[in-house]
């Protein structure tokens, strides 16, 4: 199972084609681009869009890392092994910088002092993992 979440929702952000369905000009109601790599909040977003469990999941990211900035925030999320496992790739100027993202490296924990929020319990990850691959067979 891969993904292509980052890429698209970069793509929504900067207004260019994406793989998702989402109206034209969608994200210019609730962010707007101030600078080459910063956006600017410019209305509340729609929860309702988002189940209790999201915006639970949502609220306690904020609780956590609402105080990091955005170089804390990349130098904690290139951490994770959904983005060492492409570190290299990633940083070749030769090569694309856009791959499809193995979807089991999220069932792996980021190295103990990376995260605060990501350690589960590995016989958890193992279940949680097995799960997912039975409910979302093709």
């Amino acid at each position: 199972m891969f993904s292509f979440v980052p890429s698209d929702a970069k793509c929504i952000l900067e207004g260019t084609k994406t793989k998702l369905k989402n109206p034209k000009g969608y994200s210019a109601r609730y962010v707007l681009r101030a600078g080459e790599h910063r956006f600017k909040v410019i209305a509340t977003p729609d929860v309702s869009v988002f189940s209790e469990s999201d915006q639970d999941a949502l609220d306690k990211v904020l609780a956590i890392y609402g105080s990091y900035d955005a170089l804390q925030l990349s130098e904690l999320s290139h951490q994770f092994p959904e983005w060492t496992f492409y570190r290299d790739m990633l940083k070749d100027k030769d090569s694309k910088n856009s791959y499809k993202v193995d979807l089991d490296h999220f069932f792996e924990n980021a190295p103990a002092s990376s995260s605060r929020l990501f350690d589960e319990d590995k016989e958890l990850l193992s279940l949680t993992q097995e799960l997912y691959h039975q409910y979302n067979r093709v």
